[in-house]
Parts: C-alpha cells; sequence; structure tokens
C-alpha cells in the first residue's frame, strides 16, 4: 500500500507543481513532514523559550525567544508555538525556517518585510511583531515568485472535534497501524491553540487503540484506555487492525465539543 504524504495544516505550495516536500516521517508522537519548504513559530518578546505540542521532525516548525534550556546549534534548540493567540497588548517574535531564498511576512494581508535567507541567523528569519488578531502569512520566494507559504490564524472559542486519518484503508494482518491526528478547532476549524479538554475514544470494528499521545512530557499515561487531554488543541492516537476484515469506526467525544467520527475500512 502506498502512503501519500499530506502536507503539514497551515502549508501550501504555490503553485502544487513546485512543491519541494519529499517523504513523510511516522513517529509514535507525530505523523510529518520529513521536509517542507516553509514554517513559523511565535512566542512573546522577551520571555523564555516555551515548548510547543512536539518537537516536529519538519525541515522548519521551530521558534523561540529570549534565554531558556539547551546550548547546542542549530535548529533543536529554539522552540515556539503554532499559534496566532495572544494577548492583545503583547509583542511577539516570528520565527520562520525555509528552503526559499527570501520570505515575506504579511499580517492581515499587510507586509511586514522581506527577509533573506543569506542573512539568517542560525538558519532562522526574525521578526517582532505587535500582535492583532487576523492571519498571519509567511510567504516563501524564488527568482521573485511565490513558491510556498505557511498560515497561522486566531482560533475563536473550541466548539468540535476534528479527525485526520493518515489512510482510509488497513491491511486485516493484525500489524497494520494507522495515525489518526485530533485536533480540537473553532466554528471555522481552526485549531484552538489553548484547547486541553480530555477526549474519549470509541472504537467499533475489526482495530483497536494501541495508544494516544499529545506531545505533553508532564502528561501521564499511554491512552490504551482510550482517554486523552488534548495538548495545544491536538494529539495523534495510533490505531492498529486486527486479524479479520470490515468496517472501523472511530467516534472521539469530549465536554462541550461536537463530537467526531471517522471510518477505516480494514481489507484482507
Amino acid at each position: 500500500m502506498t502512503r501519500a504524504p499530506r502536507l503539514p495544516a497551515g502549508t501550501r505550495a504555490v503553485p502544487p507543481d513546485v512543491s519541494r516536500s519529499r517523504g513523510t516521517a511516522r513517529a509514535a508522537a507525530v505523523a510529518a513532514i520529513a521536509a517542507i519548504p516553509i514554517a513559523i513559530a511565535v512566542t512573546p518578546a522577551g520571555t523564555a523559550r516555551r515548548r510547543p505540542w512536539h518537537r516536529s521532525a519538519r525541515f522548519a516548525a521551530t521558534g523561540g525567544g529570549g534565554a531558556g534550556r539547551g546550548s547546542g546549534a542549530g535548529l533543536g534548540r529554539f522552540w515556539g508555538e503554532e499559534s496566532w493567540n495572544w494577548p492583545s497588548n503583547a509583542t511577539v517574535i516570528v520565527r520562520c525556517c525555509t528552503t526559499c531564498p527570501e520570505v515575506v511576512l504579511f499580517l492581515n494581508d499587510r507586509p511586514l518585510g522581506t527577509n533573506h535567507l543569506a542573512e539568517a541567523v542560525q538558519r532562522l528569519l526574525t521578526w517582532q511583531v505587535p500582535f492583532e488578531p487576523g492571519v498571519l502569512k509567511a510567504v516563501g520566494r524564488r527568482n521573485g515568485q511565490a513558491e510556498c507559504e505557511f498560515t497561522l490564524r486566531t482560533a475563536g472559542p473550541a466548539e468540535r472535534i476534528e479527525l485526520l486519518p493518515d489512510e482510509n484503508e488497513l491491511r486485516a494482518d493484525g500489524r497494520d497501524v494507522c495515525h489518526v491526528e485530533f485536533r480540537i478547532v473553532d466554528a471555522q476549524g481552526v485549531r484552538v491553540p489553548d484547547a486541553l479538554a480530555q477526549l474519549a475514544f470509541i472504537v467499533s470494528g475489526p482495530a483497536r487503540i494501541i495508544g494516544i499521545e499529545n506531545g505533553d512530557l508532564n502528561s501521564p499515561g499511554t491512552g490504551k484506555d482510550g482517554v486523552r487531554n488534548a495538548y495545544h488543541g491536538r494529539g495523534l492516537a495510533i490505531l492498529q487492525a486486527t486479524g479479520e476484515p470490515g468496517k472501523v469506526l472511530v467516534t472521539v467525544r469530549g465536554k462541550g465539543l461536537h463530537e467526531a467520527v471517522v471510518e477505516i475500512e480494514a481489507k484482507p
């Protein structure tokens, strides 16, 4: 079975035929793209670095500000959050990693300046931005043409659960697995970055949950009992086929949230 790569939420190649994404890196905590063109992360100016949902396997999805843990060089020492929900009077640091020669940062369609990869510090491009709600977008350019973009949006109140399986079919061999990313989103489908709701996972059909992760190192448990909290509004459930073919339904419920259901087929 061929597993097609899927770009992370917020990332888009422009146009599709110039996408530089290559393959997928699958792990227990996250299914992530091994190399994507561009990504951004945000921290409040003047604060210590804060750990995001996960230490990403992506080429570029880290950031941070101020003093903090770690003394190693390179991307691994920087932390940030994929969030555009901050206090109204905040000034935030936006950091971007990219494979493009230059990046233009926009806030609500207003350009905030162009940074060039040749001038990056430890491979990071940086802006200091007064926060305002809306849409933050980084556009990677090559030879003056847009090649890719990464977008963060301000989220409203949590409203529903969203499920994103990486496969719609399983081999009914007792070994094959499917990763189901779960997110808590607002009415417009934007992930709510501070959502920590406890979620219950119910599986019917020839499959079982072998683990649920959320990236929170301070959160005990494995999720094998079908209960896990979201962290930064998301997490990952790992579903394993049994030896029988048939339809598998995964239902996820949380207090005050519209439930989500996804169907996966186990085939001989």
